[in-house]
């Protein structure tokens, strides 16, 4: 996530698919107890390796074949839906990443909240939602904790 983040494309997709190998090598239901490793947290980890190079499509295509019902946890789970607002936002289409960014908050709250990129996606949200959508967006923006006072 470091490499992507830092847009060293070929760093994070050679670690990332370390991280895939020993994923294929576990059952598919595996799921370690403290740090969530499992094929559903690394299938989440290539969508924000691909959100974070800026690589909203195909952030957004992988996202689509997760079922986010096997995310190991709720943050997990509120994570994911963080990447699906982002790829929306990336590609311009705020009205699909606030829909998205209201299902992470009411997955996982405490998550939104506290996920600097979430919060970013709020900001953003409440900043430049269309004109139709601001009053959601400001509840929005207000419920993760970003302020919205002019």
């Amino acid at each position: 996530m470091t490499h992507a983040r830092d847009g060293a494309e070929g760093d994070a997709w050679r670690h990332w698919e370390k991280g895939n190998q020993v994923a294929k090598s576990l059952p598919v239901s595996y799921v370690h107890p403290s740090t969530v490793f499992g094929r559903a947290n690394v299938d989440f980890h290539g969508v924000s390796v691909h959100t974070d190079l800026m690589k909203a499509q195909q952030a957004l295509g992988l996202a689509d074949q997760i079922d986010p019902e096997v995310m190991p946890s709720v943050e997990r789970k509120a994570r994911l839906w963080v990447e699906v607002a982002r790829g929306h936002l990336q590609r311009g289409d705020r009205t699909a990443a606030l829909m998205v960014m209201q299902i992470a908050y009411d997955t996982g709250r405490e998550t939104v909240r506290f996920t600097p990129s979430a919060r970013a996606v709020a900001a953003d949200l409440w900043r430049k939602a269309p004109r139709a959508l601001r009053p959601q967006a400001a509840v929005l923006a207000e419920n993760v904790g970003v302020s919205v006072a002019s």
